[in-house]
């Protein structure tokens, strides 16, 4: 994990594995003191031109009309204010003031040619200065408004955006951005890791944890980044820490899925079955669409007095997460002991502890390594999984670069 975590700290601010003509960009940026706020929103297209005079606080007029007329001189159409505020952004990263790069940008609305790599170069500048919320609202705007197939920027604000969710512990959100990536083709293998291994992998990792506290020093009171230092606490034992500021989050955020789902795995780390219960209750009935941990913890509090319920709730988990360790043996502990069911999450059990130890081996370019891993899903009747990581066979023809996701991850 050290090189890894070390490999991370030297890559944060470059560009992310997918690689882009936009890797530019955080190279030339400087942090500054003054924050800036970039408001995303979608404007409708056919009232552009009526605010094309109006420009965002801190776009100096006189230079904006200055760039308008360079455009002027080469090209007999008008320049559109989206171009020009464009061009500004770029000048200004370039001398490094990435406050007026900013301003210029959110300028620039989604449903232009120029709107979604704008949001990406927004994003990028925000990440830099530890703004994670800030970040993943422009990442969102652009792989909206974004080509789905376009590499250079939606898939590069996908790779931020697993980045992002992958250091907050959004595991059901970035399984969405992962598909995405497969779907469109600039998937990594790292990339199918986190795909369908999302409880063998590390999560809470030295780098995730430091990353984490970066961006809770921007915004200290963001919800999602509150429950994520709380898992992190209950993961390495600080259990009251993370009760404390899993109560505190209970009191200010009750409607809040995530957070009784944190409260719960606290509260089961110390085998408090009474609490669990009360938390339970003021979540409400099970939802299909309810975080998985949530349901989990659900089942795991009604293994004992009824397994059946609970047999349930495990298999809905594991059908969002087949390879969820966690989930198979609570599916085990309320099976009669001599099904065929319970031997066959036996049988998943041993191979995902295999899969678990073999995860670090497997990178591009093994080929051994990624056939072991296919026949070891195809064991444990992963076959969605094997069949994904079969694709890399043909591919395999030099190691990669592990990226930095799963550098923050880890692999066992």
């Amino acid at each position: 994990m050290d090189s890894q975590e070390a490999q991370l700290e030297s890559q944060f601010g470059q560009s992310p594995s997918t690689g882009s003509k936009l890797g530019w960009i955080l190279g030339a940026l400087l942090l500054a003191a003054i924050a800036v706020v970039v408001v995303v929103s979608a404007r409708p297209s056919d009232h552009v031109e009526e605010r094309a005079n109006v420009l965002p606080l801190g776009v100096d007029s006189a230079e904006f009309e200055a760039v308008a007329q360079e455009f002027r001189a080469i090209s007999a159409e008008a320049p559109g204010k989206e171009a020009v505020l464009a061009t500004m952004a770029e000048r200004a990263l370039a001398k490094g003031e990435s406050d007026k790069a900013l301003a210029c940008l959110s300028g620039i609305i989604c449903e232009v040619p120029q709107g979604p790599a704008a949001r990406l170069q927004a994003a990028e500048i925000l990440l830099e200065r530890n703004d994670a919320v800030g970040a993943e609202g422009n990442l969102v705007a652009c792989t909206t408004y974004g080509a789905a197939d376009d590499i250079e920027v939606t898939g590069r604000a996908c790779n931020w955006l697993v980045f992002l969710y992958s250091v907050e512990l959004r595991f059901e959100e970035r399984k969405e951005i992962l598909k995405q990536m497969h779907q469109f083709g600039y998937a990594s293998l790292s990339d199918s890791k986190l795909l369908h291994f999302p409880h063998l992998l590390i999560w809470n990792s030295t780098t995730a944890r430091e990353r984490l506290n970066d961006f809770l020093e921007k915004n200290p009171s963001d919800a999602s980044l509150l429950i994520a230092k709380a898992r992190f606490q209950t993961k390495v034992g600080e259990l009251d820490e993370a009760l404390s500021l899993l109560t505190q989050l209970r009191k200010s955020n009750s409607g809040n899925l995530n957070v009784h789902a944190a409260l719960l795995e606290c509260y089961f780390e110390q085998d408090m079955r009474d609490e669990m219960q009360a938390v339970l209750t003021e979540a409400g009935a099970f939802d299909p669409t309810e975080p998985w941990l949530l349901t989990r913890m659900r089942a795991e509090l009604l293994v004992k007095d009824a397994p059946d319920q609970a047999a349930i709730l495990f298999r809905h988990v594991l059908a969002n997460d087949p390879a969820n360790p966690e989930a198979n043996m609570g599916l085990l502990r309320t099976l009669p002991p001599e099904s065929d069911e319970a031997a066959q999450c036996k049988s998943k059990a041993i191979v995902l502890s295999e899969i678990r130890v073999k995860l670090a081996a497997v990178q591009e370019g093994r080929t051994q390594e990624i056939q072991e891993l296919v026949d070891m899903c195809r064991k444990a009747g992963l076959n969605e999984a094997a069949n994904a990581f079969a694709t890399y066979l043909p591919l395999a023809t030099g190691n990669q670069q592990v990226s930095q996701t799963e550098a923050v991850h880890g692999d066992s």
